[in-house]
């Protein structure tokens, strides 16, 4: 995990960047403070909860809506600050300030109506930009970074990930502990042998315990 312009930090490639990954002074500035809270600071109104909307009137289990960020490959020279509505780049000089200019920002301001944010991107391990965490948070949203394991290369790399066992894992518990977000969102899409299965399945449980 690297610091790139100045602007936001670029996710893992492999899982032996995984293994190696330790905190460092750089990253500090990319690491969000900001505690989830449990409304929403810039509501003005009370919205109708996005689990709310059901025809039954009969008691049933909480809905909930998670959205997916998926938006050219992420990490984007406009993802790495919030103004509290949507995450933007503010250290970027080439930026403009007025940030309604930004035709090539993702622009999200309905917080209020989702439970779960997941920031995604076609690599292995990838955190959310800290502008993305803020956001969330301050709109009392949950938000995930994703580990993605994709055809023959993503295979090759989730058996170097069950191979290493609970190191990996806990890896991954001090990359989301140590920039602040909730956790990640595992997305495997490469064909695996049923004895692979069992060992992903053993691996998913150790790492939620």
């Amino acid at each position: 995990m690297s610091v790139e312009n100045g602007c936001e930090l670029r996710p893992l490639s492999t899982v032996q960047e995984l293994l190696e990954w330790c905190p460092k002074a750089s990253y500090e500035a990319h690491a969000s403070r900001q505690p989830l809270q449990t409304t929403s600071a810039h509501t003005t109104s009370s919205p109708t909860p996005a689990h709310s909307f059901c025809a039954s009137s009969q008691p049933r289990l909480k809905q909930r809506i998670l959205l997916c960020h998926d938006f050219r490959g992420g990490y984007s020279s406009c993802e790495a600050r919030s103004n509290g509505v949507y995450a933007v780049c503010t250290n970027d000089k080439s930026v403009p300030t007025d940030i309604s200019n930004i035709r090539n920002a993702w622009k999200f301001r309905d917080w209020a109506y989702i439970d779960v944010f997941v920031y995604f991107s076609h690599t292995l391990v990838s955190p959310p930009p800290v502008g993305f965490i803020e956001a969330a948070h301050t709109h009392a949203c949950k938000i995930l970074g994703t580990i993605v394991f994709e055809w023959d290369p993503g295979k090759s790399q989730l058996m170097r990930l069950l191979d290493a066992g609970p190191h990996a894992a806990q890896k991954l518990v001090q990359i989301a502990a140590f920039f602040g977000f909730e956790g990640f969102l595992l997305n495997v899409e490469c064909s695996l042998e049923k004895a692979d299965v069992r060992r992903l399945l053993q691996w998913i449980k150790d790492f939620r315990e």
